[in-house]
């Protein structure tokens, strides 16, 4: 698989832990983000999968 790229700054994005949080709730996943700009890149499962999950229970309540 190719390595995904900051279009920004054309530097190899890493796998990083980054702390989400909505509706004053948090949660941690495993991100691409650049290390220089700090952009984050969600793969489309993540979004999708466990980041709509949790974004309707919360808007439910």
């Amino acid at each position: 698989m190719a390595e995904l790229m900051c279009v920004k700054c054309k530097v190899a994005l890493v796998e990083e832990k980054i702390e989400l949080r909505y509706l004053d709730h948090s949660m941690n996943v495993t991100a691409l983000r650049c290390p220089e700009c700090g952009q984050v890149c969600f793969s489309e499962e993540l979004v999708r999968g466990k980041i709509s999950e949790v974004e309707m229970t919360l808007e439910d309540k």
